[in-house]
């Protein structure tokens, strides 16, 4: 019997059911599945209905436990306090429950074979495991996310597996934010020096099969043979189970649109995986109650778009480029054939909500096209200080000047985007919302998604 533990509140409900359907279907329905319900509608769901394998943990047992979190969970964000609770979770099942090992997973992955490869491959001296983001080259944000992810752990009730957890239990408890400071963000980077300072006691899965995610999955083919799911090292050649797809920022955003993440997906990741999960997903909402339901009107129509919304710049012929910042300004250096153009600007922040990029060059290069810009940046929360917005905003520029950036998404109904509270939409509109498909000649091709009778677009 596997013993694991996850938390989610009635927004993931579909997607917590899922996990729950995956693990029993993989493990043949040896396991004990604790859920902490983050709200009154989840506890009420467990409540009523009864899921073999699962054992409701409410908000109020772990307050019990742990009177501290009453004060923690009225001084953080919700998303916040979801992230302090994972620790407590853990903890709580070892000492509580008495089991003699437990499995934190996230509640938006989905296993498609079973964590027992994954429990095998740990050495019998160590008592946790720990996975990796496993990043692409293009996608590494170790600086930011941590070199580890909290989605699938594994510690074992022993002085050892507890010493761990107490210390990283106790750190969460003093400061879990969803802010990037003194190299610390939420409760991910506290991991960053677990195998040193815990040499032979924790141990790092080194499976490919073992959380390929939305950020590493460009690094890999996928593959379906006979209802088994296979991932293939695009450079090694190496093929494995698919153990488990980590779901991070699917949302849907309308009755046939859905956002998948913000990196670069193929198109076996979009059907083979995205879509057939989605299925899963309204299968499952199907049985629920009304109020869980994401009433999608037709799974066979669901349009599978990026997360950041990322317009297209035109073709402006830029052959190189470079950065540079002093003290008191922000300038990039662009050379546009055989002409080149220093650019500076400013960042301001408009009403605490957005973040506003105002040209102060000479040349106006940016010109009607500096809401496009603005749609890369997002919100001020997004950044903690100057510095890092200046980093963010470099990046994002920098991908809309070598192209590589495109605009995939829209992060609110498609037509009323005219509508944000912000002052360049009162005058400009978004009318290109491009998705990513692979051409039948192995290269980049982007569909208007707004202007169908368009041309593509073929980097």
């Amino acid at each position: 019997m596997i013993c694991f533990v996850t938390l989610f509140d009635s927004n993931y409900m579909s997607r917590g059911l899922n996990l729950i359907d995956s693990l029993k279907k993989q493990l043949n329905n040896d396991v004990i599945i604790y859920v902490v319900a983050m709200d009154e509608m989840s506890e009420r769901f467990f409540r009523d209905t009864g899921i073999d394998c699962v054992k409701l943990v409410t908000i109020s047992e772990l307050i019990s436990a742990y009177p501290t979190l009453k004060e923690i969970r009225e001084s953080r964000t919700h998303r916040e306090f979801c992230w302090t609770i994972s620790s407590f979770s853990i903890e709580y099942v070892l000492l509580y429950k008495n089991q003699k090992s437990c499995i934190y997973v996230d509640s938006d992955i989905y296993f498609y074979s079973s964590p027992q490869i994954l429990i095998d491959e740990m050495p019998s001296e160590s008592s946790v495991l720990i996975t990796e983001h496993n990043y692409s080259p293009q996608y590494d944000y170790t600086s930011v996310s941590g070199k580890y992810c909290v989605q699938f752990m594994l510690f074992k009730n022993n002085d050892d597996g507890l010493k761990v957890l107490d210390h990283w239990r106790r750190q969460c408890e003093e400061w879990c934010f969803f802010r990037l400071e003194d190299r610390k963000l939420g409760d991910q980077m506290y991991l960053d020096d677990w195998e040193s300072r815990y040499s032979g006691i924790v141990y790092n899965c080194r499976d490919i099969g073992c959380g390929v995610a939305p950020w590493n999955l460009q690094k890999y083919w996928v593959e379906k043979e006979n209802k088994h799911y296979y991932v293939i090292d695009k450079i090694t050649k190496v093929k494995r189970p698919l153990v488990f797809f980590h779901f991070h920022n699917l949302m849907k955003l309308q009755n046939d649109i859905w956002r998948i993440n913000s990196y670069r997906t193929e198109q076996d990741f979009k059907e083979i995986i995205y879509r057939e999960y989605i299925k899963k997903l309204l299968v499952t909402e199907e049985t629920m109650p009304q109020e869980f339901t994401s009433k999608i009107a037709n799974a066979d129509t669901i349009e599978l778009l990026r997360f950041m919304p990322i317009p297209y710049m035109g073709d402006s012929h830029i052959k190189e480029y470079c950065f540079s910042q002093d003290a008191e300004v922000n300038r990039i250096r662009i050379c546009i054939g055989n002409e080149e153009l220093q650019i500076s600007y400013k960042v301001s922040l408009y009403e605490g909500k957005w973040i506003i990029i105002e040209e102060v060059s000479n040349k106006v290069v940016f010109g009607d096209n500096i809401h496009e810009i603005l749609w890369l940046i997002q919100r001020e929360e997004c950044f903690s200080s100057q510095a890092s917005w200046n980093q963010n905003i470099h990046e994002l520029i920098d991908g809309i000047i070598t192209k590589r950036r495109i605009m995939t998404e829209c992060p609110i109904k498609l037509f009323e985007v005219d509508r944000l509270d912000h002052p360049y939409y009162v005058k400009v509109k978004v009318t290109r919302i491009y998705d990513d498909v692979i051409s039948s000649e192995g290269c980049n091709v982007y569909r208007d998604l707004l202007n169908p009778d368009s041309q593509n677009i073929i980097l």
